[in-house]
């Protein structure tokens, strides 16, 4: 039979119980859990500081470890411009002109003024044999960027691109817009769109060109 002495001290023994299990469920929770009840998780990378990663293997002519980094920017925040024309990039450097295409189309589509993706998809496009999107694209990265370098790759500038643009120009009959790239590459050229044998000349011209723009 239970006395009233024995009565208290199973209470105090469940209150004890009880106190002990809600001080472990707070234990446990405290390594997971933020003063807000959200879990916490220690801060990643972030999709700028993974993308300049990427760059740097590029730049030292690592594709492998560039386009992972530039993936990892992307898983972190999708619409990056500067990852995916990172990845543009690195499938240019691949041949893939098509994948490259969709990177560069996804970067302008997050920032119209992406000049190395304006760049790329210059450069992208001539290899896809789009002499439309090579002259349109590139004839508005030279009006926002005259003297335009690629900086994650000296070798790429605005002569590369107005060599590309004047050969897409010629490719479409847009004589116009030719003579005017190629007065800039070769001053007093003196082409005229009006002679009858001006595209040959105009391609002897930008092919001579080539090894030194």
């Amino acid at each position: 039979m239970k006395t009233r002495e024995t009565t208290r001290m199973g209470s105090r023994v469940r209150r004890r119980a009880t106190g002990m299990t809600a001080v472990l469920l707070l234990v446990l929770l405290g390594f997971g859990v933020g003063c807000g009840g959200e879990t916490t998780k220690p801060p990643g990378p972030s999709a700028s500081e993974l993308t300049a990663e990427g760059w740097t293997a590029f730049s030292a002519g690592d594709t492998a470890t560039a386009d992972a980094r530039f993936r990892d920017a992307l898983a972190v925040d999708p619409s990056y411009a500067d990852a995916h024309t990172g990845r543009g990039w690195v499938a240019i450097r691949g041949r893939d002109y098509d994948g490259a295409e969709t990177h560069f189309a996804a970067a302008l589509a997050a920032d119209s003024t992406a000049r190395d993706a304006q760049a790329g998809r210059t450069v992208a496009a001539a290899g896809r044999d789009d002499p439309a999107t090579v002259r349109d694209t590139g004839l508005a990265l030279l009006e926002a960027v005259p003297e335009y370098r690629f900086a994650h790759d000296p070798e790429v500038s605005a002569s590369d691109i107005r060599w590309l643009v004047a050969r897409a120009a010629l490719d479409l009959g847009d004589y116009v817009t030719a003579v005017a790239q190629i007065e800039v590459l070769a001053p007093g050229s003196g082409l005229n769109p009006d002679a009858a044998d001006f595209l040959e000349e105009a391609l002897a011209l930008l092919e001579s060109l080539r090894g030194e723009v």
